[in-house]
């Protein structure tokens, strides 16, 4: 997880990781039920973030259009997540289902020289990770008791400022 070194968002910052969070939050949903395909939760993935690279005015023209040339993967350059309990280069990983761990793990990384981004985004990087069990209905969040919202991260950072992760790592 991405925590700001001061204890605040700027709000460039928080922007950026709501965006973030937002992806985070609807891929752990979109893992809810049955099988389904890692390839489709890697594309809603990456739709939901080109999203938010237009909103921020750091992609033009269209999401379809992003999404085709693969605009995002400048900001967006790793897969939304992996397996988890065996060597994940040698197994099929696009079929996922009951009783697997995932992570979850979008990210935004906009770089400081990058004069596409706006100056205000530039230098910021995000990335939410979280670890789910997949089920035949919710799945379960294994890294739920870890702050994840703005409002909680800054007032952990607040509230124990010296060691604000004391009570979730040993």
């Amino acid at each position: 997880r991405t925590w700001p070194v001061n204890g605040k968002f700027s709000a460039a910052q928080k922007r950026v990781y709501e965006a973030v969070l937002d992806c985070n939050q609807q891929i752990i949903a979109a893992h809810a039920g049955g099988p389904h395909s890692g390839m489709a939760i890697q594309s809603l993935s990456a739709k939901l973030l080109t999203e938010r690279l237009g909103d921020f005015g750091v992609l033009k023209g269209t999401v379809q259009s992003n999404l085709a040339g693969r605009a995002y993967a400048k900001y967006y350059p790793h897969a939304i997540g992996h397996p988890m309990g065996w060597d994940i280069h040698e197994e099929d990983t696009n079929s996922l289902g009951p009783n697997m761990i995932v992570t979850v793990e979008p990210g935004l990384y906009l770089p400081v020289d990058d004069e596409a981004v706006p100056a205000e985004f530039r230098g910021i990087a995000i990335r939410i990770e979280d670890n789910i069990v997949l089920t035949d209905g919710e799945p379960r969040v294994l890294t739920r008791e870890i702050p994840k919202t703005v409002d909680d991260i800054e007032k952990v950072m607040g509230e124990r400022a010296s060691d604000p992760l004391s009570d979730y790592v040993a």
